[in-house]
């Protein structure tokens, strides 16, 4: 069935009818086949006959008939249902939120969200494992360009960008309840990860000359606590977020020269 053919007949009424009647009953799954030839009273042959598929009715009803249908939309589903969780996050401060109050703040059924997931606690688990290695700072320091300066600039602009995207997470980031920890338990693997290799990074750095020997775990802290700094804690102070090529300078000017004027002889 084309979505641009006008459909006319008294038997297609009788079949689009009975369609709309299922989706209206349950909205959160499209109907079957075996569905739509009882609820019409129609023969499986002569629906196909009619309609060409399932899948070319349900298009009809959605574009032809402006009907929502979610079924069209479930390539999306999984993160339309991370988006609504992290937003009911948000709104409740805490993993005090329903699995009702997910669905109506993605604007679908409660049914999608278990059918997708099973569970609160998976759902929960989804959200932890997509920010899990999801930013490319981790390979910058990879690819060296053999300059500190623009090898920290390059990690320093990336590493801000995932951070931003993300600061609504900073006081879970930041959290001392346990279950917020179990379930950013892979934010905080990152943050280990990034630590070690900033690490490694400065002990490549070290063994070529281009800086004094020292405990290169501290020199890695300092450095992220740096850019998590101007990322988290000052636009909660100033309600501004500055550029990441703008912070990136100032960060890496201060890491590698400080602030403190040489005293002339």
């Amino acid at each position: 069935m084309s979505s641009h053919t006008p459909i006319k007949t008294q038997l297609t009424d009788r079949i689009l009818a009975a369609a709309r009647k299922l989706l209206a009953a349950n909205p959160d799954a499209a109907f079957t086949m075996d569905q739509l030839a009882e609820e019409s009273g129609i023969s499986r042959a002569t629906l196909y006959r009619r309609t060409g598929s399932r899948k070319a009715l349900l298009r009809h009803l959605a574009v032809e008939e402006n009907i929502a249908i979610e079924e069209l939309d479930a390539p999306n589903m999984s993160e339309r249902i991370l988006k609504a969780t992290r937003n009911a996050l948000g709104k409740a401060g805490s993993v005090n939120f329903t699995i009702e109050q997910i669905a109506e703040e993605a604007g679908i059924g409660v049914a999608t969200v278990y059918r997708h997931y099973g569970s609160k606690a998976e759902v929960l688990k989804a959200l932890s494992h997509s920010f899990q290695s999801k930013h490319e700072a981790f390979s910058l320091l990879d690819k060296t360009s053999g300059d500190m300066e623009t090898d920290l600039r390059s990690f320093t602009i990336t590493a801000l960008e995932f951070m931003y995207e993300n600061r609504d997470l900073a006081p879970f980031y930041f959290s001392n309840n346990l279950q917020i920890q179990d379930i950013f338990i892979t934010l905080g693997d990152d943050q280990q990860r990034t630590l070690s290799i900033l690490s490694s990074y400065f002990e490549n750095c070290i063994q070529a000359g281009h800086i004094a020997a020292q405990n290169t775990f501290d020199l890695a802290a300092a450095f992220l606590g740096m850019i998590i700094g101007f990322a988290f804690v000052k636009p909660r102070h100033t309600g501004k977020v500055d550029e990441p090529q703008e912070i990136a300078k100032l960060v890496t000017h201060l890491f590698l020269d400080g602030v403190r004027r040489e005293e002339k002889d």
